[in-house]
């Protein structure tokens, strides 16, 4: 399993990092026939909607799925998602092998790669998976891509995205709701208490709502991954890596990368630069947050979950042995790990990908290709600056919840001045390298 107490592994296959060249997201063709696919299947699903359900709700539903289909396909032409057959014969190859004893996985299915690198994976009410590019790196064998995708399917099955939009449409239509909206309506004091309160007891209750439905699909997960040709036991192992995973706090870079790195020819370093703000004596309980976010989570306690599998699933198998990764998944892996900065990039998340910029130029300090993305994301930081939007590209320091390692990153680059932002950012993007 891979070393996730640190952000990434540590580096390896320079040579090929040296040669690689992200994947090509500009076919406009490619794009504009996905979005256009994705639109029928859309307007499909929504005339099932509107044809299969009482009007007024199958009217309120309808149009929360238009506006977000009409988003979802400007993703799509935006070039949120890579259309390369590497990936698609692969997931197509996994899919036919979990179909392999459950004919109740449906025969059409549409799948999509998001260029997103975290480890996600989610199912949209009209039958489209999304696959994130960081699932590809940070799971370790097929057979724990074939869990995530079991699960996903699952939720398709049990029509979870169907059930839940019905479920907020007919509490729309509830007197009850109604009643209540009414009744804060009329106070003359405390109007936005009242309403927090039955804001957040709506929340809660959809969160429950989400476990339910997370544990349903866990279940039957399970028992496709039984029924296929795949390891059940990497059902569980791919649970307590997305644990793991969710508990990552960037970490790794050490003080002297930044004097290495940024002691320039025209801009010595300066100490001033690796000051930090005291937040030592700031007492946290004195904050309180009006909405509990563990029971909103989309995903419940991933602990509970195993645990609750295991109960359940009394003769459940477990892994004793290491599952090695195919030839085609080594693959995939390597163009997830070197996809990462160009990602971050590609969502305006700077900040990000300069430190992952700066952790592998940690380890290969000669390595051209994050040097080159360290260059563009320091353009990008400079206009943030210029224009008064660096908040949009770069976090805020919060002591609670980062590592000592990402809190000095971030205390460098805000207390680096305009110039001197636009100074690395030119020197990086000449193809000079510090001496």
């Amino acid at each position: 399993m891979k070393l996730l107490n640190l952000l990434f592994i540590l580096f390896t296959g320079s040579l090929w990092a040296q040669n690689y060249i992200p994947i090509d997201t500009a076919d406009r063709a490619k794009r504009d026939l996905a979005a256009a696919s994705f639109k029928n299947s859309g307007d499909e699903f929504i005339k099932f909607v509107k044809t299969n359900y009482p009007k007024k709700v199958g009217k309120i539903m309808a149009l929360s799925y238009e506006e977000f289909y009409k988003d979802f396909e400007k993703q799509i032409k935006d070039g949120s998602f890579v259309y390369d057959v590497r990936f698609s014969s692969y997931i197509d190859k996994i899919l036919n092998q979990l179909k392999q004893g459950n004919p109740n996985i449906p025969k059409d299915l549409r799948v999509l790669i998001s260029k997103d690198p975290s480890l996600n994976a989610y199912c949209l009410p009209n039958g489209t998976f999304v696959l994130n590019m960081g699932l590809f790196y940070w799971l370790d064998n097929d057979d724990e891509v074939a869990s995530v995708l079991a699960h996903e399917l699952s939720h398709n099955i049990l029509k979870h995205s169907l059930k839940r939009g019905e479920a907020i449409a007919n509490d729309e239509l509830s007197s009850n709701n109604k009643n209540q909206i009414k009744s804060i309506q009329k106070q003359k004091y405390n109007k936005s208490r009242a309403a927090l309160e039955l804001y957040r007891n709506k929340l809660y209750a959809s969160g429950d709502l989400r476990k339910k439905n997370e544990f349903q699909a866990d279940s039957l997960g399970l028992i496709i991954m039984k029924n296929s040709p795949f390891n059940e036991g990497a059902f569980v192992d791919a649970l307590e890596l997305m644990e793991e995973y969710d508990s990552i706090k960037p970490s790794g870079l050490k003080e002297d990368i930044y004097r290495k790195f940024f002691s320039l020819p025209n801009q010595p370093f300066k100490d001033d630069w690796l000051k930090r703000e005291d937040f030592s004596n700031y007492d946290y309980s004195l904050y309180k947050e009006k909405i509990d976010k563990d029971s909103i989570a989309t995903h419940p306690e991933i602990e509970d979950r195993i645990n609750k599998l295991r109960t359940y699933f009394p003769g459940m198998k477990e892994n004793d042995i290491e599952l090695k990764p195919s030839k085609e998944l080594e693959e995939l892996q390597k163009i997830a790990k070197y996809e990462q900065v160009p990602s971050l990039y590609f969502f305006e998340q700077y900040g990000a990908g300069i430190y992952i910029c700066l952790y592998y130029l940690q380890k290969d300090p000669e390595n051209q290709f994050y040097k080159e993305w360290l260059g563009k994301c320091f353009e990008k930081i400079y206009e943030g600056r210029k224009t008064y939007r660096l908040n949009r590209y770069l976090d805020r320091i919060e002591p609670k919840d980062q590592s000592e390692s990402y809190q000095q990153f971030l205390s460098f680059m805000w207390n680096l001045s305009l110039d001197e932002i636009k100074n690395i950012s030119e020197f990086y993007n000449t193809k000079k390298a510090p001496e």
